[in-house]
C-alpha cells in the first residue's frame, strides 16, 4: 500500500464522516488531492531530514531564497531570487529598489521563522518581533527608506488585525482540521481578517509553513508554498471559498516538485565532490571547502577563508581548481568580488 492510499484509507472515511451535515460533504476527489499533496510534503520532510548536514543547510539556504521571490511576487514585489542572493552577499550591481527592498525583507522574516519554534510565532507581539515590522512613530528612523514611511503601520491597527487573525479560538478550530486544511484555512483567515493589507501576505504565507511544523507533520522549514504559485498566481485567492482549497493543494503538489528537485541536485553535487576527493588525503582542505559550497546558497573566497580559517591564496587556489573541474561556476559574471556556487 503506497503512503497516498495509506492516508486516504486512514482520512476518507473520517473526513466524510465530519462533513456529513455541514455543508456540501468532501468529494472522494478532494480528500485524495489532500492526502496526494499531504503525502508529498511528508516525503519532502523525511527526504531533507535523511539528508546530510551540508545538503540540509545549503538546501534551505536555497529554498528561502526563492520563497523569498515568489512570496514577495504574490504581493506585487517583483524580484528574482538571484537578486536578493546577490543583494546578501553586498554584491548587486545596481541600486536596490522597492520591490527588491521588500522581497529581502521577506527573506529575513522567513529565516527567523525558521529560526523559531512555531509555538513562538503565534502571537501578536512574538510575530511583529519575526516580521520585523516597523511602527509609526514622530520622528523619522535614520536610514529608513522614504518609500516604507507611510506604510510603518499604526501599533494599534497592527494589534487589532493580528488579534483577529491569531485568535485563540480560531487557531484551536483549525488544529481540528488535517494539517494543510488548516493551512489553507490560516491563509484565508489571515486575509479576511485584515492582517494582509495591512501586513502583507509574506507573513502569513510563513506562518502557514510554521503550522504544519506546529501540529507536527513535518519537522524542518520543507514547505514553502509561494513557490508553488510561480506561474499560477492568478490561482492564489484565500477569499474563494470555493476554488481556493483545491488551488492550494495543487500549488503545494507543485512546491513539493520544485523542492524534491532542490534537494536532488545538492545530493548529487555532494556526491560528485566526494568521487573527486577520493584520492586526496583525508586532511585535504578540498573536502572542507566542498562541504562549505554545499552549505551555502554562494560563496566568496574571503568568507570561505574566513570560515575555514585558510588564507585567502589558498581558498583562491583551492576555488580555481574545482572550477577547472567544472565542480564549481561563479555567478557574478565578473571579474573582481566574484561568487561561486555548486556546478
Amino acid at each position: 500500500m503506497t503512503f497516498e492510499q495509506d492516508l486516504i484509507r486512514r482520512h476518507l472515511p473520517h473526513l466524510a464522516a465530519r462533513s456529513q451535515g455541514q455543508g456540501t460533504p468532501e468529494s472522494e476527489t478532494d480528500v485524495a488531492l489532500l492526502c496526494a499533496a499531504t503525502a508529498a510534503v511528508v516525503r519532502m520532510d523525511e527526504r531533507l531530514r535523511a539528508a546530510s548536514p551540508a545538503v540540509r543547510t545549503g538546501w534551505r539556504a536555497r529554498a528561502l531564497l526563492h520563497e523569498a521571490s515568489a512570496s514577495a511576487r504574490l504581493d506585487e514585489a517583483f524580484t528574482e531570487a538571484h537578486d536578493l542572493l546577490l543583494m546578501d552577499h553586498h554584491a548587486l550591481d545596481r541600486l536596490v529598489d522597492q520591490d527588491s527592498q521588500r522581497a529581502y525583507q521577506g527573506l529575513q522574516m522567513l529565516r527567523a521563522v525558521s529560526r523559531r519554534h512555531p509555538r513562538q510565532l503565534f502571537t501578536p507581539r512574538r510575530l511583529l518581533a519575526a516580521a520585523r515590522v516597523r511602527f509609526r512613530d514622530r520622528t523619522d528612523a535614520p536610514g529608513y527608506p522614504e518609500w516604507l514611511q507611510e506604510r510603518r503601520a499604526d501599533p494599534s491597527e497592527i494589534l487589532d488585525v493580528l488579534a483577529r487573525a491569531l485568535e485563540p479560538a480560531a487557531l484551536a478550530a483549525l488544529r481540528a482540521e488535517p494539517a494543510l486544511k488548516g493551512a489553507l484555512a490560516f491563509l484565508a483567515l489571515w486575509h479576511r481578517s485584515g492582517a494582509a493589507d495591512v501586513l502583507g501576505g509574506a507573513p502569513g504565507r510563513a506562518l502557514a509553513t510554521a503550522w504544519l511544523r506546529r501540529v507536527g507533520l513535518i519537522g524542518d522549514m520543507s514547505f514553502l508554498p509561494a513557490i508553488g504559485f510561480i506561474g499560477y498566481a492568478n490561482d492564489y485567492q484565500p477569499g474563494d471559498r470555493r476554488r481556493w482549497p483545491g488551488n492550494f493543494l495543487e500549488a503545494v503538489l507543485r512546491a513539493a516538485d520544485w523542492q524534491l528537485s532542490l534537494l536532488e541536485r545538492l545530493v548529487r553535487a555532494e556526491q560528485r565532490f566526494s568521487e573527486w576527493a577520493k584520492p586526496l588525503r583525508a586532511t585535504s582542505n578540498i573536502s572542507r571547502l566542498a562541504e562549505f559550497v554545499i552549505s551555502s546558497a554562494a560563496v566568496s573566497p574571503r568568507a570561505a577563508a574566513e570560515a575555514l580559517h585558510l588564507s585567502h591564496a589558498t581558498v583562491r587556489r583551492l576555488v580555481g581548481e574545482l572550477e577547472r573541474k567544472k565542480l564549481v561556476r561563479e555567478i557574478t559574471g565578473r571579474d573582481a568580488f566574484r561568487l561561486f556556487a555548486e556546478a
